[in-house]
């Protein structure tokens, strides 16, 4: 995923990989503006993903191998600052349920300026059932939060 900031309503294009709709592509050009999406069913885990942005372009791809890539869904333009917000995003859509990603080979060519913040202090875990609950002491780093 790439957003333009961490509000929740941000500009951000996003590759998924679901159990229900397969590969979708989904975007939302502008802050506040509406979610977009394209789905390809009938795929399932593992996927390659690859999105790439050139400018304010920002196209998604997908592979069964990592070699051969076919376009998910249309380019689309999103006016984002050169500065933006990158991750690995995981949801289960339901406060209910938890769900697991594996994420492996997770490569960001060409970037030259990118910030990690450090890990998070006094980390404690506490497994429940079927569930583990992680709390840590708030971080200072300029992008961090809290689950």
């Amino acid at each position: 995923m790439v957003r333009a900031s961490l509000e929740a309503n941000a500009a951000n294009a996003f590759l998924a990989v679901t159990p229900s709709n397969g590969m979708t592509w989904q975007y939302r050009a502008s802050t506040g503006g509406n979610t977009a999406n394209n789905n390809t069913t009938g795929l399932s885990a593992p996927q390659w993903v690859r999105l790439v942005r050139n400018g304010n372009s920002f196209t998604g791809y997908r592979s069964t191998n990592g070699v051969n890539w076919v376009q998910q869904g249309n380019s689309v333009t999103i006016a984002m600052a050169s500065n933006v917000y990158a991750g690995l995003a995981v949801t289960a859509h339901n406060n209910s349920s938890m769900c697991l990603a594996v994420f492996d080979n997770v490569t960001v060519p060409g970037w030259t300026n990118w910030v990690l913040p450090p890990p998070p202090p006094a980390l404690t875990g506490a497994a429940g059932n079927a569930r583990v609950s992680l709390v840590w002491a708030a971080s200072t780093s300029r992008g961090a939060a809290q689950a």
